[in-house]
């Protein structure tokens, strides 16, 4: 991979982790509740670090 890609392709990773928080913050307020929100984003970052670590 290029370093211009790798270096678009973490601006994008963090950019959609900032904009997770608000989207998460947003659908506790108004639908769910916040232990499910936190459940939810817990557990799909925990699949997303199990997934991804035997790639790196």
């Amino acid at each position: 991979m290029k370093s211009i890609t790798a270096t678009n392709l973490i601006n994008v990773f963090h950019g959609t982790c900032n904009f997770g928080t608000l989207v998460g913050a947003f659908l506790s307020d108004t639908y769910f509740g916040r232990y499910k929100v936190l459940g939810a984003a817990s557990i799909s970052s925990f699949l997303v670090t199990t997934i991804s670590s035997p790639l790196s």
